[in-house]
């Protein structure tokens, strides 16, 4: 893996001409981590033109692998339409499967889809299983988005 700890030195170093050498030829033969990186780099024009469509069509190899900030990276396109039409039911299946690995970020837009019912049922007082919000749902402070909904009502009865 010496090509793929290459590229992400060179990555994080902005040497995106040596990263996107290093993470070709191994996301060509299916590392799901180097086809992640190649879609962020996509995603974000790092070193290549912005597109896309072609960050999707990495994102989905790796997620299909089961690369959960893959996973979270799909459903975030889904989610802003970013590639491909917008598909909030689409977007809560990949931050599903990425939540359930222990990703936060999916965690999160998994909670905000069920507490906003985009793409899946809306409920505020059952967030979905593995979510940050249910694993703090005895201190809801901690999560600024069951504090939020807290305030607002959701999810528990006001006492005052």
């Amino acid at each position: 893996m010496a090509g793929l700890d290459a590229g992400e030195e060179a990555l994080r170093n902005g040497d995106y001409a040596t990263a996107l050498r290093e993470f070709r030829p191994l996301a060509r033969q299916g590392n799901a981590v180097a086809q992640f990186l190649l879609g962020l780099m996509y995603d974000d024009g790092r070193g290549v033109p912005r597109d896309y469509a072609e960050a999707v069509r990495w994102y989905r190899m790796a997620a299909e692998q089961g690369n959960a900030r893959a996973q979270f990276s799909l459903g975030s396109m889904y989610d802003h339409g970013e590639g491909l039409p917008r598909d909030h039911a689409e977007a809560i299946r990949w931050y599903r499967k990425a939540a359930e690995q222990g990703n936060a970020d999916a965690q999160n837009s998994l909670g905000l889809g069920y507490e906003d019912g985009q793409g899946a049922p809306q409920d505020h007082a059952e967030p979905p299983a593995g979510t940050a919000r249910q694993r703090n749902r005895e201190t809801p402070a901690r999560s600024s988005t069951s504090h939020s909904a807290m305030n607002r009502g959701k999810g528990c009865r006001r006492t005052t």
